[in-house]
């Protein structure tokens, strides 16, 4: 989580447009 993007919190990524790269990166860990 917030692993290849450890300046952007996964927080912020989640509030993106594009919630499906985090979503898969959470469901892969």
């Amino acid at each position: 989580m917030g692993d290849k993007n450890p300046k952007k919190k996964p927080k912020a990524v989640k509030s993106k447009p594009k919630p499906a790269t985090v979503t898969s990166m959470t469901e892969r860990k």
